[in-house]
């Protein structure tokens, strides 16, 4: 799964987008386990947001190579957004990560979850 922002020159055009991973783990997250359920997603969502917001992304090298590692529009691994010890926190699961992206308000305009 991925994840990304658009540059603040691209921001106007498209929102920032977020990639599923193969089928096998697709599956996965379209299925959320048990676990999800008592993630907190709105936490989730604002974290994420602040992660991808301008006040964060502008400074933040490893994000910005994230992005730049794919050449289809700058998706993020929900994987990699996972690493984050913050995030790890609040949850381990990819379909809450996933959730957060399609349903927080916080992430909404910002993000986009690529299937």
């Amino acid at each position: 799964s991925c994840c990304t922002m658009a540059s603040e020159s691209a921001k106007s055009e498209a929102p920032a987008a977020v990639e599923e991973a193969p089928a096998a783990k697709k599956a996965k997250i379209e299925e959320p386990s048990a676990g999800a359920a008592e993630v907190d997603v709105a936490a989730v969502g604002k974290l994420l947001a602040f992660y991808f917001g301008d006040a964060n992304f502008r400074h933040d090298k490893f994000l910005q190579g994230e992005t730049a590692k794919d050449a289809k529009g700058g998706f993020v691994k929900i994987a990699v957004l996972l690493t984050f010890n913050k995030l790890k926190q609040l949850t381990t699961d990819p379909a809450a990560v996933a959730k957060a992206i399609e349903e927080c308000a916080a992430t909404k305009e910002l993000l986009v979850l690529n299937e």
